[in-house]
């Protein structure tokens, strides 16, 4: 008899992140033989019956996948939206769209590589913010850029009342028309890259996320994807 915890279990058995489950569990929409599970809650995977939106979850463990998909611009970093837009499981065929979810996120107008999986515990040591999983961008800027400007974005702005982490920025070229500038930052913030460049003076024209961790895009075509056959992390 091994017991764990709810939220990881649902992770392990492939059916959403741990954070994803957290939520789930505060709404009510999980059951562990018939009562309402609580954060915290341990369970027996092998005997109780936990049920999941109205399912029970297979005792069977899902194999573990790792997708890499370059996203284009312009498709939503989820697996479903209510306004009909295109997601990134609209560029999957069949068998990858049930029970997969992607691994952080890239904004609506961002594009470039994202990992996608179907195992929650793996997803969980990839996208949380301890790990400090590396991840490098292309950003092209409206403008050009000056020394001061380049400093405090190294060093870190203030944003929502926290200072970003620092980090590597390469100037690749700048002209009174352009800048381009390569990043790599382990801090993931909602838009961040998007609110420090505002933050500055700033628009982001272009934003493309060339890597993430180990894991580079090399010659995949944007739209396309690939499975990661290993993934040592």
């Amino acid at each position: 008899m091994i017991y764990q915890r709810i939220n990881k279990t649902l992770s392990i058995y492939g059916i959403c992140s741990r954070r994803k489950a957290e939520l789930l569990i505060r709404d009510k929409k999980v059951l562990v033989n018939g009562i309402i599970a609580t954060i915290g809650m341990k369970v027996d995977p092998e005997k109780d019956i936990i049920i999941v939106n109205g399912k029970r979850i297979s005792k069977l463990k899902l194999k573990s996948q790792l997708l890499l998909l370059n996203k284009p611009k312009y498709v939503i970093t989820s697996c479903s939206d209510n306004k009909g837009r295109k997601t990134i499981l609209d560029l999957l065929p069949y068998q990858y769209q049930k029970g997969f979810f992607p691994i952080g996120r890239l904004d609506y107008q961002s594009r470039g590589a994202l990992l996608i999986t179907n195992d929650g515990d793996l997803c969980y040591k990839l996208s949380h913010p301890k790990f400090e999983h590396k991840k490098t961008y292309i950003v092209k800027l409206d403008k050009e850029i000056d020394n001061n400007s380049l400093d405090l974005w190294r060093s870190g702005v203030n944003l929502d009342g926290r200072d970003t982490l620092s980090c590597f920025i390469q100037l690749v070229s700048t002209n009174s028309q352009k800048t381009v500038l390569k990043i790599v930052m382990k801090e993931g913030r909602n838009r961040q890259i998007r609110r420090i460049a505002a933050h500055l003076g700033f628009k982001v024209k272009d934003l493309k996320r060339i890597s993430f961790g180990n894991f580079s895009l090399g010659n995949l075509i944007e739209g396309d994807w690939k499975i990661v056959k290993s993934y040592p992390i």
